[in-house]
């Protein structure tokens, strides 16, 4: 099991940090998705939740990638503003959703 944790290291950021980030993402989800949710909006505070918690991890993600494949050759092509533009996508068909559920 150790083994297995010493191959798990961030270049970018540190543990304890990761953890406090993500954290406060769900805390910040979870708060618009209070205010949502106790206005009888359509998306309550558990899809706030999980969109800014994964949206947190797949940043740092993409910014552990950048750190560790920044010197690398041109093969591999890590932009942060591509996923910034996929986490976007994929808000925008939550929006879309609520607004047809809504509409029924």
């Amino acid at each position: 099991m150790d083994a297995i944790f010493s191959e798990l290291t961030l270049s970018y950021i540190t543990w304890p940090e990761l953890a406090l980030r993500v954290g406060l993402a769900a805390l910040f989800g979870l708060i618009i998705g209070y205010d949502r949710d106790s206005k009888n909006k359509p998306i309550d505070f558990r899809a706030y939740m999980i969109v800014a918690m994964t949206t947190c991890i797949v940043a740092i993600m993409g910014q552990e990638l950048y750190a560790d494949f920044n010197t690398a050759d041109k093969v591999v092509s890590v932009d942060l503003a591509k996923i910034i533009a996929g986490v976007l996508t994929g808000i925008g068909f939550l929006g879309a959703g609520a607004i047809i559920k809504r509409e029924n």
